[in-house]
């Protein structure tokens, strides 16, 4: 609703004379078009990444561990994954859920209140906010990377985990979900309890299915979000602004 009342009074003008849109996915295409009945021309270009090696393999537990990073916010559907998660631990009692990020608004409390409800708090780890190398070899280490939102128009992180060779599994809401289901890049799960605990056993039961999908999945993302190469697709969508006028 925020949203949709800032562009109403602020930026509906500039928006309907632009020239050019640009959008992430066009899953964010469509729904932002049809929302706001846009008819500009646009793009979809991805967001872009460059990932520097890290420089130590500093681990953050010595468990196994699925790994969700991102704001601490309902939108992000961790209220799901814990209590699917909680599912999973008597077929994987040595695994740990590890969440990272910047509390919003006070959800940490919720979801701690949720793992003491479950009776899982000894096997969730908030670690708050990581950043640089620490971040990085979070990813490395994980057997598997988890984002169940509500609603995501790209995901960064999911590029992220691709991008470090980390296993996804995210809900059919993000951005990604449709490349990743059309290539076998990782799991999409619907938004529901039951079929993410599946996608989770799935994933966890087989480290050969992890490693062939995550490989996969550095191949596509190393092809697509690769940042030089989103620079260009930048530069051409300039140049065919210039060309028209």
């Amino acid at each position: 609703r925020i949203k949709k009342l800032y562009y109403t009074i602020i930026a509906g003008i500039p928006v309907r004379k632009a020239n050019l849109l640009h959008f992430t996915t066009q899953d964010e295409a469509d729904k932002v078009t049809k929302s706001l009945k846009l008819t500009n021309p646009y793009v979809t270009i991805f967001n872009g990444l460059s990932i520097p090696l890290p420089q130590n393999t500093t681990r953050l537990t010595a468990s196994p561990y699925i790994l969700f990073i991102g704001r601490l916010d309902k939108k992000k559907g961790l209220d799901l994954l814990v209590k699917s998660f909680a599912l999973c631990l008597h077929q994987f009692p040595e695994y740990k859920l590890i969440i990272a990020g910047p509390d919003n608004e006070g959800y940490l409390k919720t979801i701690q209140n949720l793992c003491l409800q479950l009776h899982i708090q000894e096997n969730v780890l908030f670690v708050g906010e990581l950043e640089g190398d620490i971040k990085w070899n979070a990813y490395l280490h994980a057997d598997l990377f988890a984002l169940t939102s509500y609603s995501e128009n790209f995901g960064m992180t999911v590029a992220e985990a691709m991008m470090l060779k980390c296993p996804v599994l995210i809900s059919e809401k993000v951005g990604l979900a449709e490349h990743v289901e059309k290539h076998n890049l990782g799991w999409v799960c619907k938004i529901e309890v039951e079929d993410i605990r599946n996608k989770i056993q799935a994933a966890l039961s087989s480290q050969e299915t992890r490693d062939k999908r995550a490989v996969s999945a550095y191949a596509y993302a190393s092809k697509f979000f690769e940042i030089s190469g989103i620079a260009q697709q930048f530069i051409q969508a300039y140049r065919s602004i210039i060309q028209k006028r």
